[in-house]
């Protein structure tokens, strides 16, 4: 595989993805009404403008105070709260929050009871509250206040990868039997009681990466629609190799004992865009290439943003997060391209012409 030559070829890229996803909608319009397919096509163009602006503006910023993946962020953990005794526990699910607004305390309060509900006897949740402003930390710490929890807290904030840095350090340090940890985001809500059960089955059977199946808390909106049909979320497929080249960490989990002693995210990543593609594509690296799998029965929702400034928001994040990922792995683009996007309402790839 070879790195991409030059910025001209990024909007070859983007502008095949545009067209790809335009026979995408063709072959959804037995599932998709006819204004539906045409809204979806404009926002794909819509994104790929937004997507490139964004990837641009991240090129233009200074390089100053990167670290690496190796690297330690500045940051002060403070333990507020953990179960008496680990004793039994191999398993843990970690949610890393950033609570700003009482809609994001709501969400957070959601994804906490749909996990609460689920807990095994040998499973722990581990939440990182990820420096969140003083007058919502007693709220997060009431929701918190049940039996098989673990509450950390960062000061000040220092972004997703990091928070999930945190959960498995702490899982590392703490002379648990932790073998496997499913991450899911503060926006996310678990449906199904055996979705921790099928990533640890999972893991035992290939163990490395898992990623799970997410689809829309809300459906009946467009920009939720778009989600649903191209799957933003659910990763990209090596059709030769049948596995993934990335998944999402709002529904992933992992093995320690199936990954590089000590492997974490990458810290530079601070905002939630390709912390978890970086995370996949060092791990491909490393040698990881045949444990980097899909989970379709692996269910999550999550609670997209479905205004049109959230929708623009979210790609131009992941604009800014694809200039970052070029710098770190410049071959990234082309392994993009050798890849198809996991379909979510058929969990198909577009067939071939």
């Amino acid at each position: 595989m070879t790195g991409v030559k030059s910025s001209g070829s990024g909007w070859i890229g983007l502008l095949r993805s545009v067209w790809w996803n335009v026979r995408a909608c063709g072959r959804y319009r037995n599932v998709v009404g006819r204004l539906d397919l045409v809204l979806l096509i404009l926002f794909q163009f819509l994104l790929t403008i937004d997507y490139s602006f964004g990837k641009t503006w991240a090129g233009t910023c200074s390089k100053a105070g990167r670290i690496g993946c190796d690297g330690r962020l500045g940051k002060h953990v403070e333990e507020v709260d953990k179960p008496a005794s680990l004793s039994g526990v191999e398993h843990a699910v970690v949610v890393p929050v950033l609570v700003r607004t009482n809609d994001s305390l709501t969400q957070f309060e959601r994804a906490v009871r749909s996990v609460h509900r689920i807990l095994k006897d040998d499973e722990i949740l581990i939440v990182v509250d990820d420096g969140s402003p003083t007058q919502f930390q007693k709220a997060i710490q009431a929701s918190c206040s049940w039996p098989k929890i673990v509450l950390l807290r960062h000061c000040p904030n220092v972004g997703p990868a990091s928070s999930r840095n945190t959960a498995m350090d702490w899982c590392r340090s703490n002379r648990s039997e932790i073998q496997t940890v499913c991450f899911l985001d503060a926006d996310c809500v678990v449906p199904d009681a055996n979705w921790s059960a099928a990533h640890r089955a999972q893991q035992k059977e290939v163990p490395g990466i898992v990623c799970g199946r997410t689809i829309s808390l809300n459906p009946e909106t467009w920009v939720s629609l778009y989600h649903d049909v191209f799957g933003t979320l659910n990763g990209r497929m090596f059709e030769d190799e049948n596995n993934l080249l990335y998944g999402a960490t709002c529904n992933m989990s992992i093995r320690f004992d199936a990954l590089p002693d000590g492997f974490r995210f990458d810290p530079q990543f601070r905002t939630p865009a390709f912390e978890d593609v970086e995370f996949c594509v060092r791990a491909r690296k490393t040698g990881l290439t045949k444990n980097i799998t899909f989970l379709s029965g692996a269910v999550i929702k999550l609670d997209y943003s479905t205004d049109a400034l959230g929708f623009i928001e979210q790609f131009w994040r992941y604009g800014q997060g694809h200039h970052r990922m070029l710098e770190v792995h410049p071959e990234y683009d082309a392994w993009f391209a050798a890849s198809s996007p996991m379909l979510n309402f058929s969990m198909k790839k577009l067939p071939s012409d």
